[in-house]
């Protein structure tokens, strides 16, 4: 119980007109701490306010090129594109947590404008291609600069891991809310790239 009181005023404090990564650090709504701190949201307090809100700026903060920045609102840049990809989730989680239909139609259009980005890069192979802008995934030590290990092609086996998991996120909000024709494609996508994940694992 003391744990639990200890991370949901955790929560709190890093809640305020937006989510925040940190209440002492950057105090920015990045999407890779957002989408966490939405779910705790959902389950704690059964409140989507926050979310909301977060799911529209981070929609709202698209470069013309079709991929969200990684935290918004700022006037500082920054792309992280793996990032996008866990708006995507985040459009997911809502659709599962909460009965609101029509704000979760309102985000297809970004979804897939996140995903068409990503074919753009995706290698004939099916992995994931060398991606601009910063691929972070985590601080580890063997993650120089928090991106992962990747040849000059990409072909990096966790971006496109994170790559299927969108995309089969993707695929059920357009089952349920979109275009069933899409939803296919999306799946068809997804099992194209497993199959390469497992090449590259054999190999």
């Amino acid at each position: 119980v003391k744990i639990w009181n200890i991370g949901w005023r955790t929560a709190r404090l890093d809640a305020h007109d937006t989510y925040m990564d940190t209440p002492s650090w950057e105090r920015l709504q990045y999407v890779g701490d957002t989408r966490l701190q939405a779910l705790i949201s959902y389950s704690n307090a059964g409140d989507d306010r926050l979310a909301r809100q977060a799911i529209t700026a981070i929609n709202d903060s698209r470069m013309p090129d079709g991929i969200t920045l990684s935290r918004y609102p700022t006037s500082l840049f920054q792309a992280i594109p793996p990032f996008s990809l866990f708006w995507v989730g985040m459009v997911h989680d809502y659709a599962l947590y909460r009965d609101d239909p029509a704000f979760v139609r309102q985000q297809l259009e970004g979804t897939r404008t996140v995903l068409a980005w990503f074919l753009q890069h995706q290698n004939p192979n099916g992995l994931m291609g060398k991606l601009p802008w910063w691929s972070f995934i985590d601080w580890t030590e063997d993650f120089k600069g928090g991106e992962p290990p990747q040849d000059a092609n990409g072909d990096s086996a966790i971006i496109t891991l994170h790559y299927i998991e969108a995309l089969r996120e993707a695929a059920e909000l357009e089952s349920t809310y979109g275009d069933p024709v899409l939803a296919q494609r999306y799946r068809e996508t997804a099992a194209k790239s497993v199959n390469a994940i497992q090449t590259l694992c054999w190999n």
